[in-house]
């Protein structure tokens, strides 16, 4: 019989990744190619710096352009590579969890919940963009880059919390189905009973892969110093390629998260194992 158990956070985080290894090459190449067409953009803004002798005041709206797109970067990869996989990670959690007793029942809708979460994304990037432009017109540029950057600051947490809000909806258009609408009423109940568990779980994911890509970095620092590559292009493109690696990582760990906190939920609060157990007995005896 299938045994199902309420996980702490960091039970979560281990479940997810003996997940993830069964299907890992393959889903974070789909997760890089995801995640490539907007870290090509950013190489583009920093290499046309490098190439080009500026004054200090457009490097620094440079950088400041290029780190809201690094933050649409990430909030685009979390949202779309998790909208993506999702049917892939099912499939893994159901051969392993569930040994193919538990049908998906994938909706159409996700489509339209990954256009949604998109939207939302480029609504507060957007925002940023729009504010640095107004600004520009009435401060001079360091002026209106430090007010972006304290906007930026803020808009952070919502922009944060907004992302994992939305966060079960991925799982549910996946293994309940249901209207756009539906969904998003589900994902609401949800989030009142295991948000901060979604947002505990998400953090500890950040910081053992923070661990990981910090010997990373520091390589790339060190070749830098060194001059080991000796072109602006060729440091800012190796620094893009660690970035691309890290931001895929992550949304490819946040994938099976998802799947994973979402089941628990639906373990702690709904009797979800109760319900598998007894659909297996009645397989069984079929």
């Amino acid at each position: 019989m299938i045994s199902l158990q309420s996980l702490r956070p960091i039970q979560i985080v281990d479940v997810s990744f003996q997940l993830m290894r069964r299907n890992f090459v393959l889903s974070l190449f789909i997760a890089i190619a995801i995640s490539l067409p907007i870290q090509v953009i950013a190489w583009i803004f920093n290499v046309s710096i490098s190439e080009n002798d500026y004054g200090s005041n457009l490097q620094g709206r440079t950088i400041l352009v290029v780190s809201i797109i690094q933050l649409l970067a990430i909030a685009f990869s979390l949202s779309a590579v998790s909208n993506v996989l999702s049917s892939r990670v099912g499939r893994v959690y159901a051969t392993n969890i569930f040994n193919n007793t538990f049908v998906l029942n994938s909706s159409t809708s996700k489509f339209s919940i990954g256009a949604f979460h998109v939207v939302i994304h480029l609504l507060f990037a957007g925002s940023l963009f729009v504010l640095r432009l107004v600004l520009g017109q009435f401060l001079i540029d360091s002026q209106a880059n430090l007010i972006t950057w304290l906007a930026l600051f803020i808009l952070l947490v919502p922009w944060i919390l907004v992302t994992l809000r939305l966060g079960f909806a991925v799982p549910i258009a996946t293994y309940e189905g249901g209207s756009f609408s539906e969904i998003l009423k589900r994902t609401s109940q949800l989030n009142k009973v295991h948000y901060w568990k979604l947002f505990g779980v998400y953090w500890i994911c950040i910081f053992m892969i923070a661990v990981l890509t910090f010997p990373a970095l520091t390589a790339v620092s060190i070749i830098i110093s060194n001059n080991l590559i000796k072109s602006d292009i060729g440091q800012t493109t190796l620094t893009h390629i660690i970035i691309l690696l890290v931001v895929s990582t992550i949304s490819l760990v946040y994938s099976f998260i998802l799947s994973v906190t979402y089941f628990n939920a639906r373990i702690e609060h709904e009797g979800f194992d109760i319900s598998v157990s007894i659909s297996e007995l009645e397989n069984s005896n079929a």
